[in-house]
């Protein structure tokens, strides 16, 4: 499973609408070949959702923020005549660098991957995005608060790519959120990287589509007709090892909201998150507490 990562150029946030300058030029070259074949420029969305199997509003979201793993690339190269030379424009690009063995340090567990490590970050790209450093011999992956922490005064870099090596069958994921467009642009996300996601705006929805049919649960505590709280209940009627994690906005110290919700983390074993969120952390987090599971 791949994971593009932000870099420098572009938003990981969800709901974000920057756009990284290789993903336009990505966008180009592939449209121009298109072209150079004959398919008309309204048709272009549906020949590449053809080519790949997937929808034409995933195919425009891979135009947008250049979401190709090098698999996919060598398909367009094979197939529509894109040449790799046309794509792979600099070396900040993800898919023009090979992949080097890491472990991901996230919640206190260690998951094997590899990456595809960048240039050194600079203080301004250092707040959200994921770094790896160097040592042993090996790359560690992590925030670079806990890579200080680790491994102090060691440089740190840019992932460009990751690819966590969980194996198995993909994990399946709810994405619960009254804003569905909000909740929608997430399960692509999870969806593109891997791991086949659906979304719903209301708990109803989630209910009546199988809470068996997922293994892991994103929902966001509030919502049009309350909180999520009653759900996460029955989420755990059905599987009691579920990985659950809430989105929320920052909440205030020493309210009721606080208290109810350090209640549900506590008795419920659940995970939280900050919104806007970084799907890449949110990600990891959620494959990190699997593993931690299964242990």
């Amino acid at each position: 499973m791949f994971l593009p990562m932000t870099g420098n150029e572009s938003s990981a946030r969800v709901g974000g609408d920057e756009r990284p300058k290789h993903a336009e030029l990505t966008e180009q070259a592939i449209r121009f070949a298109l072209a150079q074949k004959g398919v008309a420029s309204a048709s272009h969305a549906n020949a590449l959702a053809e080519t790949f199997n997937i929808t034409p509003s995933q195919v425009r979201r891979k135009l947008r923020f250049g979401i190709w793993t090098l698999q996919e690339l060598l398909v367009l190269q094979d197939r529509i005549g894109v040449s790799l030379s046309s794509v792979l424009h600099t070396s900040g690009d993800s898919v023009a660098r090979s992949m080097e063995s890491g472990v991901l340090l996230i919640n206190g567990q260690e998951v094997e991957c590899q990456i595809s490590p960048g240039p050194v970050m600079t203080a301004a790209s250092q707040a959200a995005n994921l770094a790896c450093s160097r040592h042993q011999g090996r790359w560690l992956i992590s925030t670079c608060g806990s890579l200080e922490a680790t491994v102090p005064g060691q440089l740190r870099y840019a992932v460009e790519l990751l690819q966590i090596l969980d194996g198995g069958s993909p994990l399946r994921i709810a994405v619960l959120d009254d804003d569905l467009p909000a909740a929608e642009s997430l399960a692509m996300w999870f969806s593109e990287s891997g791991y086949p996601a659906m979304a719903f705006s209301t708990a109803q929805e989630l209910v009546s589509a199988g809470i068996g049919n997922f293994d892991a649960f994103v929902l966001d505590v509030m919502l049009k007709s309350g909180t999520s709280y009653d759900l996460i209940g029955k989420i755990r009627e059905i599987d009691a090892n579920a990985v659950i994690t809430l989105l929320t906005g920052k909440v205030r110290g020493n309210t009721p909201l606080e208290s109810e919700m350090a209640e549900v983390v506590r008795d419920q074993k659940v995970e939280f998150a900050v919104k806007p969120t970084s799907p890449a952390l949110l990600l990891a987090s959620i494959l990190s507490s699997v593993a931690r599971r299964r242990t």
